[in-house]
């Protein structure tokens, strides 16, 4: 009987360790064919795109003017829906932190949602 036993299992552990090495190069593979299609992706996009780069992201300059009012003094960060700017409000007479949402509709829809709600909060 502990023959049949130990028989039986060996060549399961041979399968799985068989699948195991598999999945491992599959993943792999798929790994490398997505990193190469996004970055075919993204160089496309690069080429195609006016003001915004490759991730949607508006090209800020220095110094200029946003909305004929707002000096673009520096950039404070990025993020996954877009980008901070540090500004001067030229009618206001102060610095201002001024938020640049990505160029693409999903973007544009989370930010309308999060307009509306700082309106809420600023009305308490």
């Amino acid at each position: 009987m502990s023959g049949a036993g130990s028989g039986s299992g060996a060549p399961k552990l041979h399968i799985v360790k068989k699948l195991t090495e598999q999945l491992l190069t599959t993943y792999k593979d798929i790994n490398r064919k997505y990193y190469e299609k996004k970055k075919k992706k993204q160089a496309e996009a690069k080429h195609k795109s006016g003001d915004r780069n490759a991730t949607y992201d508006y090209r800020i300059k220095l110094h200029e003017k946003l909305d004929e009012r707002y000096r673009v003094l520096e950039s404070i960060g990025k993020g996954s829906f877009g980008q901070v700017v540090k500004a001067f409000d030229e009618r206001e007479s102060k610095p201002v932190a001024i938020k640049i949402i990505k160029n693409k509709e999903a973007f544009r829809i989370q930010a309308k949602s999060e307009m509306d709600l700082l309106k809420l909060l600023n009305r308490h």
